[in-house]
């Protein structure tokens, strides 16, 4: 049996850079045949097409039109941006590369160069993966999309691509704190700028951070940051021992002894000495958010029980409590 067969077999990557640009035609990206190592088409979770050729350069493609058409490069220098050329003259964009800008390591050995495995290159993509973030394994370690900005990852250094933006701060702080036990250490050149923002986001985070010298008005920043949290803190504290101050009044007002014993000494006189019994019944059935805003001015009656005590040479002793097998109901709970 006769059959016909084509002429030569279509190489699936260029079918499928034909694809992303259809309107170059498979043709011209025979130059470009050698140069490919991998094509990661748009879909679900990374609305890009990536292209990493053999030399390490990295070209995205965004055709979604959401916020018009992107071609972006990155990595080292090469047949990558030729190619991105190429595809951004068909598209009418310009090509915008994202430019080294910033070096982290865990440690001082980060700056060694070491061949990474293809296992401990797919764990450090996965890492990323598991907390939200876009990556994709390469040969030379994970790459991480954050926002406009990539992250190159090798396990012991981060390398970021592009304008440190919040995100690629956060992204960062993230790998110190979880993967590096909790540290950082600045390599290259860092405008003071950059050190300050990265400082105090690892202050934040409380990430401890080397080769970093903030600025006296970033440190200040901080102090006073943390002046307003302590305070913020003690405020919540306060508020808390407040509606507890006011449950235990209103519980004492029924005849909770224990509830009695918890209140500072001015409180239990305002109790126990400044209210009647009827009184006390009708402070039993407030709310604790009616009592908590009462508290200042029962501090205060109570203060004047415990000064008319001393006046009198005669000394505040909360009374035993004259209740049958817990009767919150129960009259004349207290003796005077």
């Amino acid at each position: 049996m006769k059959s016909l067969k084509p002429a030569r077999k279509l190489d699936y990557k260029l079918q499928l850079l034909s694809e992303i640009a259809p309107s170059i035609g498979v043709d011209a990206f025979e130059a470009f045949k050698n140069d490919l190592y991998m094509i990661k088409a748009a879909g679900p979770g990374h609305p890009t097409d990536r292209i990493l050729l053999r030399d390490g350069g990295w070209i995205e493609v965004d055709r979604s039109g959401k916020t018009g058409k992107t071609v972006r490069t990155w990595g080292p220098a090469g047949r990558a941006q030729v190619l991105a050329a190429a595809l951004a003259s068909k598209l009418g964009v310009e090509v915008e590369h994202l430019a080294k800008a910033a070096s982290f390591g865990a440690d001082s050995g980060a700056l060694k160069v070491v061949k990474l495995s293809e296992d401990t290159i797919k764990d450090l993509a996965s890492w990323w993966i598991a907390r939200g973030y876009s990556a994709t394994a390469a040969p030379d370690g994970a790459w991480v999309n954050v926002g406009r900005s990539r992250i190159h990852d090798t396990g012991s250094r981060l390398t970021v691509h592009g304008a440190l933006t919040d995100e690629a701060i956060a992204a960062t702080i993230t790998k110190a704190k979880d993967a590096w036990s909790g540290g950082l250490s600045l390599h290259g050149s860092w405008t003071q700028h950059e050190q300050d923002r990265l400082w105090i986001a690892a202050q934040r985070a409380g990430v401890e951070i080397a080769n970093c010298s903030p600025s006296k008005s970033i440190q200040e920043s901080w102090r006073r940051e943390q002046g307003r949290v302590i305070e913020q803190t003690r405020t919540i504290s306060a508020a808390r021992s407040a509606i507890a101050d006011a449950a235990d009044i209103r519980d004492a007002a029924g005849g909770d002894l224990e509830a009695l014993n918890r209140l500072p000494k001015p409180l239990q006189a305002f109790v126990i000495s400044h209210l009647d019994d009827e009184q006390r019944k009708h402070l039993s059935g407030q709310t604790v958010a009616d009592i908590t805003g009462a508290l200042p001015r029962f501090r205060g009656l109570g203060a004047d029980e415990l000064a008319e005590y001393e006046r009198q040479g005669r000394q505040f002793v909360a009374p035993k409590p004259h209740r049958r097998d817990h009767d919150r109901e129960n009259e004349n709970a207290y003796s005077r």
